[in-house]
């Protein structure tokens, strides 16, 4: 009977018009309801399933419906579109936020990263009633990234599984384990449903949120100092090394091309280098770990990651340290 309703040439349902996602079977009523999600009133959505079961095609499903806000797969673009988010007091408007692959993104991220982002799409969660915010997460299971974030949950999707054990260690009833169950078919609050197939929402790419530089003069603490002014000294930059670009500093003879670039132990050897650049010129740090940023600069806060690509940069501002990209 669910298959004969999903039917595309049947004509019953409409995904998403009026909120459908899908059908419910409700053999205590005799009769099938359909499945709608409406993020102010549904609030959270947990589905876990194992590979192939559909859980890419419920978050098709539910993003055809209204507005909303997919999460990258890289970590840069996980970062920006939580951290958004969490910036912006109010109401939200209905908006979903769509995890898909909620294991997958965190694992991708570095540890420190990775424990940043799941607090802030925790406090998400937490507040998605007052927010006006539905939030959608899909894992391949409860553990890991999901584990702390699942409780939270108002509406718990249950979704093919390789084994009746995985099932069960999911929450699930053994006797609704079913090994045959379609992509897209689901248990939700005990009773059986199927997500309806849509056209996948196109989107286009996202560019990771970046500050650009100035026309001023930079100052740049590299892993690879060599590599950098050489890029930089293509770019039209008249590269300097740390001391002299220090002295030219302090006289104030720095121009709107200089760069000065150095590697750590270079910027390390005099105890306000730091300092006096940052006075003078945008200061970025290229090619280091957090926590050798941390060790050079002497800041305690945790920068975003970044994007893939040799260009990508921290910019170190007063306040914050921000992503930029070299010239």
């Amino acid at each position: 009977m669910l298959r004969d309703l999903l039917d595309p040439g049947a004509g019953a349902v409409d995904p998403g018009a009026g909120g459908i996602i899908g059908v419910v079977d409700r053999p205590d009523l005799q009769r099938l309801d359909p499945w709608r999600w409406e993020p102010r009133r549904d609030g959270m959505l947990v589905a876990v399933g194992g590979a192939g079961c559909g859980r890419s095609g419920l978050v098709e499903a539910i993003a055809s419906v209204g507005p909303s806000i997919r999460v990258p797969l890289h970590p840069a673009g996980a970062w920006d579109a939580v951290h958004e988010l969490t910036e912006i007091d109010g109401d939200h408007g209905g908006l979903t936020l769509l995890v898909d692959d909620l294991d997958l993104i965190a694992d991708r991220f570095e540890p420190e990263h990775r424990q940043a982002w799941l607090d802030r799409l925790a406090t998400l969660c937490r507040r998605r009633r007052e927010l006006g915010l539905g939030v959608v997460l899909t894992a391949a299971s409860t553990d890991g990234a999901m584990r702390s974030l699942e409780p939270h949950a108002s509406i718990r999707v249950l979704m093919r599984m390789p084994s009746r054990q995985d099932h069960r260690m999911a929450g699930g009833d053994a006797a609704t384990w079913d090994a045959r169950m379609p992509p897209g078919g689901a248990v939700v609050d005990g009773h059986r449903a199927q997500v309806l197939e849509v056209d996948p929402v196109a989107r286009p790419p996202i560019d990771p949120r970046r500050r650009r530089l100035g026309a001023g003069p930079i100052a740049v603490i590299a892993a690879d100092a060599g590599a950098v002014a050489r890029r930089l000294e293509h770019a039209g930059r008249a590269v300097v090394p740390v001391v002299d670009g220090l002295a030219a500093a302090s006289a104030g003879r720095l121009v709107s091309t200089s760069a000065i670039v150095g590697d750590a132990s270079a910027w390390q050897a005099r105890w306000d280098a730091v300092e006096l650049a940052a006075a003078h010129a945008e200061l970025l740090v290229h090619g280091l770990t957090t926590a050798q940023l941390r060790a050079v600069t002497a800041r305690r806060d945790l920068p975003p990651p970044l994007p893939d690509g040799d260009d990508w940069c921290w910019l170190i501002t007063p306040s914050r340290v921000l992503r930029a990209q070299l010239p």
